[in-house]
């Protein structure tokens, strides 16, 4: 099970190092903006389900 896991993340590993050779990168900047911003929603969304409406 263990080498299993370790040769998943070894793959994963060398397909994200050819991405990245590729120029297949994602801006860090705007993955955390668009992160935070469904973060949010979700959490408003969330919030108005919980909501009691008598108090």
């Amino acid at each position: 099970m263990k080498q299993k896991r370790l040769a998943e993340l070894k793959q994963k590993i060398a397909s994200g190092t050819k991405q990245i050779a590729q120029g297949k990168v994602t801006d860090g900047e705007l993955f955390f903006t668009s992160l935070h911003k469904k973060i949010a929603q979700f959490m408003s969304l969330r919030n108005e389900d919980t909501a009691l409406p008598f108090l």
